[in-house]
Parts: C-alpha cells; structure tokens; sequence
C-alpha cells in the first residue's frame, strides 16, 4: 500500500505602473487576489520591479491574508538604482512562516520611500507559491490470489492522508483471472459507500486492465463531494467455480 499527494504551483502577477509617495510612511499597497483553496506547501518566489533612483530609500514588505507581515528590503542599497529582485525562502527565511497557511485571499505588497528627493514607481510584482491539497494518488500491489467460488473475496486498501474533498476521481485495476464474469469488484469509501466497478459482466474474456472514472461509470457519481481521507478498499469476489485468478494491482487518484 502507498499513498501520496502531488502539489500544485500557483503564480499571479500585476502591473500597476503606480507612483511611490516620496517621503510618505503611508506608501503604497498592491494587491493580488488568490480565489482557490489550497495549503501552502513552499512560498516559492516573489519578484519585484520597482523603478527608483535611490534604494535606500525604500522599504517593501510582503503580507498575507492572514496578515502576517513579512520585510523584503529595508533601506539597504545606498544611492543604487531601481529594485528588481526575486526573493525566496533562502534569502528571506521568515517566507517560511507561510508554510501550512491557506493561499486563499488578499495578498499585500507595501512599498515605502522614508526619504526626500528621490522618487519611484512599482511596475509589476509577480508570486509563485506551491501548495498541497489539489490531487492525492495512492497505489497497492498485493498480488492476492481470489478465492475461487466465495463471496468473501479479498480486499486490498490505500490509505489517503490528505484531506480534501472529491471533485472527480479514477480508479485504476489490473487483475488476471480466466473467466470476468465470475468477478465482482467494489470500491468501498473511507464513508463506507459501495460502487461496484466491475458487476460480473464480460462474459468468458481473461483479465480486469481497466481505468474506471465517472465520466464513463457514472454509479461513481455518489463519491464526488466526499472526504478523500481515509483508507479506500477495493473488494474482489469470485462467485463462481472452476476458473481462478490474481488481485495484482490497483491505483487510485482523487482531484480535489
């Protein structure tokens, strides 16, 4: 049995070409709206391009939707021209404050000039966050033997750590047997609910190699909307006798 999850990398980007104040604590505060659910993973990057003719005037800060205020630059670059940087985790170690908070929301970049004379203007900024939460696999070799002729069958599971809800899912089989009409297959939900995959059909033809989805099976339907944590079982019964066969593999993806 294996379980695992795959991230999904998510960049949002501006321009807003706006003015910073000279000599203004208030500044200036860019928005970037993040509308899907997501936990942050790794805050991979934030880029800025910001046009001034004296860094050291300025102080930009990132802050998250749940205001946790992070410093980027605080007036370091003496009379060096324009800001374009991209910061990360290594070069700014509180980013990895982020970890584990929701991506979803107002994201804040607040740009201060502290000082007289010089003025400048923030062009674009850009942030790409990987989060977790969006695609859990998890796949199972168990190699049993069926039973012949017993509705007990065998059962095999997958443990799903990740929490999230159904949005579709597939269900990946591979079994040898002399006879599929002998078989029925179950999938069998962390909630206990029953979807046949397989219901003794396919008359005398050998072998279950078979990706199973809603799209295409639509009794899988009941599962969309569940929660994806827990252990999914897969259920193989032989109701038949004289023709025998082998639960070799299965996998299972789930979208959230």
């Amino acid at each position: 049995m294996q379980g695992g999850q795959e991230g999904n990398v998510i960049e949002r980007s501006v321009a807003p070409g706006v003015a910073i104040p000279d000599h203004d604590l208030n500044g200036i505060a860019s928005s970037i709206i993040i509308d899907e659910d997501g936990t942050i993973q790794s805050f991979e990057s934030i880029s800025i391009n910001i046009t001034h003719t004296f860094q050291g005037d300025l102080r930009v800060s990132l802050i998250s939707p749940d205001n946790t205020s992070i410093m980027l630059h605080d007036g370091t670059g003496g009379g060096a021209d324009n800001l374009v940087e991209t910061y990360d985790a290594a070069r700014i170690p509180a980013l990895q404050q982020l970890q584990g908070k929701s991506v979803r929301g107002q994201w804040i970049l607040k740009v201060i000039d502290r000082w007289a004379s010089d003025t400048g203007r923030l062009n674009d900024w850009k942030i790409r966050i990987k989060t977790i939460g969006n695609i859990a696999r998890g796949s199972s070799s168990p190699g049993l033997d069926i039973p012949d002729n017993d509705p007990n069958g065998v059962s095999s599971s997958i443990a799903i750590s990740q929490s999230l809800k159904v949005k579709d899912l597939n269900v990946s089989v591979d079994i040898s047997h002399t006879f599929i009409q002998d078989l029925a297959v179950t999938l069998i939900s962390p909630a206990g609910k029953k979807v046949f995959l397989h219901n003794h059909t396919g008359g005398s033809k050998d072998n279950i190699r078979q990706i199973y989805y809603p799209a295409a099976y639509p009794q899988m339907a009941v599962l969309l909307g569940d929660e994806a944590a827990g252990d999914w079982k897969l259920h193989v019964a032989d109701t038949s006798g004289m023709d025998k066969g082998k639960l070799n593999k299965w996998e299972i993806e789930i979208k959230g």
